[in-house]
């Protein structure tokens, strides 16, 4: 179970890596994707990755905390494992169904019987 913090506007974000932080994408629940330099594996996104821009007050100029803005990379995971991978947005295209294994994640393998 990945860890989770509420970022200050209420969102939930889920931690990975040392000091990574994404947000869920529940428009891209259930998708599976071909990622560049991964040739042969199928991945699903986790979610949109996102960096803090630390927040200044204008009047005193004291930091009062943090935005957390879409870095461009997504959160995905290999069909079968649970290790998260950075990758760039433009490095992911959206699979068939039928274009890959439901049981080892292969793209092209028949082992399920699709």
């Amino acid at each position: 179970m990945a860890r989770s913090v509420t970022l200050e506007d209420g969102t939930k974000a889920y931690a990975f890596g040392r000091d990574g932080l994404y947000v869920a994408s529940p428009e891209r629940a259930g998708k599976r994707y071909r990622v560049s330099g991964y040739d042969g594996i199928a991945f699903y996104v986790a979610g949109a990755i996102v960096e803090p821009t630390e927040v200044y007050d204008d009047e005193t100029g004291e930091h009062v905390g943090y935005d957390y803005c879409p870095s461009g990379s997504l959160a995905c995971v290999m069909v079968g494992d649970d290790r998260i991978h950075a990758v760039e947005g433009d490095e992911v295209a959206e699979i068939g169904e039928n274009d890959y294994c439901h049981e080892c994640g292969q793209i092209g393998c028949k082992h399920d019987g699709r």
